[in-house]
């Protein structure tokens, strides 16, 4: 066997001594018991472990910013600690001029030279001036273009300096370095002092700049990488060029413990800084557990997790890069004993390696206090909490990664008062309803504490799996989630000032809205637009005050088909009981406040007054509704000013505009206060919806066939396209009406119905019966804005002032009674007590179970028309999922709640907490939820859902269905929201408010 020395090049033989002797110190140190204590004291929240003290990333970096040479082998360096060797092949390679792709890499003052690099290869020559660096543009390097390096320690490469022709290199050669991603550029610093040596020289050195050192604080964190930049200082004479080559980004830093929590008496969550390696982890000798008794165990089981946490780059919850994906690894340690109550234990970690293979430079010792009186996760309940005089269920069960479900069998649930000394209200029982692995991968126990209807403070606590956040018992315990619902309206609405606390702000998107234009597609006529407009009519030039109405969702487009759901719903929810909205409900502006009328109706008007001005007045296409009021590109907050198009006419808008204004022009006017403070404006109302259906009358065909189609109009905003109605029947007795399907016989059949509603006149009656035979009375319930039979179906069935079919009636409710009693069925059957059906994946999603109360909603709608209290106790029951009762142990309301959405896709909640302070998201958004798969076509979806962020497995169905919610603003489908599901959850609450 050679010499170790032997094998090392001369130059680096005092390098290597070096090291040798450091090695020989640190066994010396160690076999004389050498250790170090990272012990802490007791949590100060019980069972929430705290992270153990390590060295930070900038301690770490002062071991190697002195630059440590390349050791043995190109792709091997010295690591941090004396027995640590980071192997470079598992390291992020930016740039070594090696491939086809790095040699053709785009360059500026200064070009990519052959036989000049580290052991001869090719490197970068930077050429810089005084006024201009060197660059190298890795646009066309796809695996390092726009890549963070934000994750890594420090940014490693071989650096020389070589004279220009007649000059001769100074003492000190000096360069810096720096990183630019548009429109961000990172600290400038100075090469030489991360070099080896702390100089720069006609010889490679290395060179490790930290990358702590190039981030800028409250600015640029190196999310992203388009240029590296190498120069001079200002003002020194360019007398050399600077060569570089094997450039890197480096983690040397090791592993470490962010957060531990035990979730059960035998089981420990650890929640990890980096993403360990899959198969180092599952080592259960690496995790020691001593109680009192100082006796050592091991796990008996170890589950492995990896849950999406964002992207880097997002601020204020935004966006962030695509490609720069966030996640949270976590371990679940397994022990075969249940911990002891008050006990103190010491939990050991030796080592969990990440995926470059840095370990632990030292044991971590956890030491905490185990407290069955702890909240977490393993406990689910309403967070808000339950009327008296209700149906009130708590949940236990947890979820342990690829481990499975929590184990163990819990004993009862005690109902502890939350007020003063904690006092144990009531001990029930517990129901195993069932191992539910593609669900919520929980093995699932219930409890039913109906019986406790004293008000007050409450908590669930179950012996062995801890407690359930706080709640109450009270008459008016949904009062707070109903204002907040209710204002979540008034912070919609375009075109004016919001006074509301931190999220106050100025009038969005007015000099846009002000001065609205009609498409170019309005007046070219074709199949996507047989109703086009004439330039006599319309004249191009003409601008339109399209101000008002509420923005549609988390973006800004104003839209009539999806406006029409929430001004029915809301409407048709004060129809059915109006003693529940009162004025002072909401915090309205001054005007409407503290004006008699009740506070809905005063929100309603405010999308009226903008509805109102969506029907062409004049020329050909009179009385005719305009599909969109939306910009070419998605505006990124309430201030990127954009042109705003209307859309062209059709009679699938004409159709829901002449019911949803009917509508408000009943209600209205049954309103005195209203009609004392507006008069004329219900009867104005009524006038516009009879001018609606009279284009419909003159239009008798759908046009177009199957609604707006904005893609192919070349129009912007959201896909809403009202297309056939895939139930219809085709009734080919019926003149005109031939060819099934017709895709706006519903549309119609609504408008007919709230017509007739509103006047009593006959033609509106034949045209209901006629239009909504067409369809099934119910069919499409689940969507508001596309399918509007649900609507008709309901209008009809609660008129009382004019004569009805009697057949027509029983129709409407033998069917919804169907409905209700398959809503009250999966309420009861379904593991946690939701009225949607979940026994198909792709059923969830959009909000599916999410928003429970929507569901609530159909049954208070069906307890009013029917009568039968069994559908109000599945209505108070379909609000738990909602407010926390869920695998996630979350409310899915904004601002609701103890544990609720932090990151909602609400970009005016963004751009507030960028730019105003703001330090939450908007209250009362009801965000979408879990999932089944989101569209992988959206990069940040492809993203969340690869195998590469999420474990156990996204596509092989592994990871539970009712657990892909991830509080990320980018994940459009679970994150989103709109005015048009908002609504129904809304009258969900407003029923059940005292």
């Amino acid at each position: 066997m050679k010499p170790i020395l032997s094998t090392i090049p001369r130059k680096y033989w005092a390098y290597a001594s070096a090291v040798l002797i450091i090695f020989l110190i640190l066994i010396l140190a160690l076999a004389a018991g050498w250790k170090s204590d990272g012990r802490l004291g007791d949590a100060s929240i019980p069972n929430a472990i705290p992270p153990v003290s390590t060295s930070s990333t900038a301690s770490a970096l002062s071991s190697v910013s002195s630059g440590t040479p390349i050791v043995a082998a190109r792709n091997t360096i010295a690591g941090t600690g004396a027995n640590v060797r980071i192997d470079l092949a598992k390291q992020f390679k930016i740039w070594t001029g090696e491939s086809t792709a790095e040699k053709s890499a785009r360059t500026e003052y200064g070009k990519i030279v052959t036989s000049a690099g580290v052991g001869g290869s090719a490197a970068f020559q930077a050429e810089p001036d005084q006024w201009h660096s060197g660059s190298i543009n890795f646009e066309n390097m796809p695996d390092v273009y726009r890549q963070s390096l934000s994750k890594y320690d420090f940014i490693q490469m071989s650096v020389k300096v070589a004279p220009l022709n007649g000059k001769s290199l100074p003492q000190n050669p000096r360069a810096v370095f720096s990183i630019y991603a548009w429109p961000n550029t990172s600290a400038s610093v100075p090469i030489e002092k991360y070099a080896d040596g702390g100089t720069l020289s006609s010889e490679f050195r290395t060179v490790r700049i930290p990358t702590d050192a190039l981030a800028v604080a409250g600015g640029f964190d190196l999310s992203s990488l388009e240029f590296m930049y190498f120069g001079i200082p200002t003002g020194t004479d360019p007398a050399y060029v600077i060569i570089v080559d094997d450039i890197y980004a480096v983690k040397s830093g090791s592993n470490d413990i962010v957060k531990a929590q035990a979730i059960s008496d035998r089981v420990i969550k650890l929640s990890l800084k980096s993403r360990y390696d899959m198969k180092s982890v599952l080592d259960a000798s690496q995790y020691v557990l001593r109680g009192a008794d100082r006796q050592a165990k091991s796990p008996v089981k170890i589950g492995r997790q990896i849950v999406p946490s964002g992207f880097e780059g997002s601020t204020g919850g935004s966006y962030g890069l695509s490609n720069a994906p966030m996640v949270e690894p976590i371990l679940y340690l397994v022990f075969d004993a249940p911990f002891v109550d008050k006990a103190v234990y010491t939990l050991t970690v030796k080592n969990i390696p990440d995926t470059i293979g840095n370990n632990f430079q030292q044991p971590k010792d956890i030491s905490f206090t185990y407290d069955d009186d702890s909240v977490t996760g393993s406990v689910q309940a309403n967070q808000v909490g339950y009327l008296p005089v209700s149906p009130k269920f708590a949940y236990v069960g947890n979820y342990l990664g690829d481990a499975g479900a929590l184990p163990g069998t819990p004993a009862s649930c005690d109902i502890m008062n939350a007020s003063g000394t904690k006092t144990k209200v009531a001990s029930f029982p517990l129901e195993h309803r069932g191992l539910d692995a593609q669900l919520s991968g929980n093995d699932i126990y219930s409890c039913d504490f109906s019986s406790v209807t004293a008000p007050g403070t409450y908590y669930v606590s179950v012996p062995g799996f801890g407690r359930s956040y706080d709640f109450k018992i009270a008459d008016d315990v949904y009062a707070d989630v109903f204002r907040k619902l209710s204002d979540f309206y008034y912070n919609q609405r375009a075109d004016i000032a919001i006074e509301n606390g931190q999220w106050s702000r100025p009038a969005g998107t007015l000099a846009s809205d002000q001065k609205a234009q009609l498409h170019a597609a309005n007046y070219v006529k074709n199949d996507f637009n047989p109703l086009a407009l004439s330039e006599s009519g319309y004249p191009k030039s003409a601008t339109y005050d399209m101000t008002g109405g509420w923005y549609d969702a988390g973006d800004y487009g104003k839209y009539v088909l999806p406006a029409s759901a929430p001004i029915n719903e809301l409407l048709f929810a004060y129809e059915l009981y109006p003693q529940k909205f009162q004025d002072g409900q909401a915090d309205l502006p001054a005007g409407e406040k503290s004006d008699g009328i009740p506070d809905i109706l005063n929100e309603v008007k405010y999308e009226m007054d903008w509805f109102q001005k969506m029907q062409a007045s004049g020329g050909e296409q009179d009385g005719g509704v305009f599909d969109r009021l939306t910009s070419q590109d998605w505006e990124i907050s309430p201030y990127d000013i954009h042109t705003r198009y209307l859309a062209p006419i059709s009679t699938h808008a004409t159709a829901v505009y002449a019911a949803a204004t009917a509508q408000a022009a009943r209600v209205f006017k049954s309103d005195s206060a209203f009609e004392r403070k507006y008069p004329g404006y219900a009867d104005d109302l009524l006038v516009k919806a009879k001018k609606a259906w009279a284009y419909l009358a003159a239009h008798p065909i759908p046009q177009p066939a199957n609604g707006t189609d904005v893609h192919g109009l070349g129009i912007g905003g959201g896909d809403y396209q009202d297309t056939s109605n895939t139930n219809c029947r085709d009734d080919k007795a019926t003149p005109g009406l031939a060819n099934c399907p017709y895709s706006d016989v519903d549309n119609r059949a609504w408008a007919a119905a709230e017509l007739y509603k509103t006047t009593g006149d006959q033609q509106y009656h034949d045209a209901f019966k006629k239009y909504w035979s067409q369809t099934e009375p119910f069919w499409g319930l689940y969507n508001n804005f596309i399918f509007h039979n649900p609507k008709a179906s309901l209008a009809y069935v609660t008129m009382h002032q004019y004569p009805t079919d009697p057949a027509i009636v029983s129709a409407i409710k033998d069917a919804y009674r169907t409905i209700a009693d398959e809503e009250v069925g999966y309420t009861n059957s379904g593991k946690y007590r939701v009225g949607y059906r979940m026994d198909v994946p792709s059923y969830i999603g959009w909000g599916a179970f999410a928003q429970s109360a929507a569901k609530a909603s159909d049954l208070i709608k069906a307890y009013v028309i029917l009568g039968d209290a069994k559908y109000l106790d599945a209505a108070k029951i379909n609000l738990d999922a909602e407010l926390g009762a869920n695998p996630q142990s979350m409310s899915y309301i904004t601002g609701v709640g103890s544990a609720y959405p932090q990151t909602p896709l609400h970009l005016t909640s963004i751009w507030l907490r960028q730019n105003s302070g703001a330090k939450a998201a908007l209250p009362g958004i009801a965000v979408f939820g879990p999932h089944y798969r989101a569209n992988e076509g959206n990069p940040y979806n492809a993203a969340v859902q690869s195998d590469a962020n999420i474990y156990p497995s996204f596509h092989s169905g592994s990871y539970p269905l009712l657990r892909r919610y991830f509080d990320i603003s980018a994940i459009v489908e679970q994150s989103e929201f709109g005015i048009n599901t908002n609504a129904p959850i809304l009258a969900a609450f407003a029923y059940f408010s005292k």
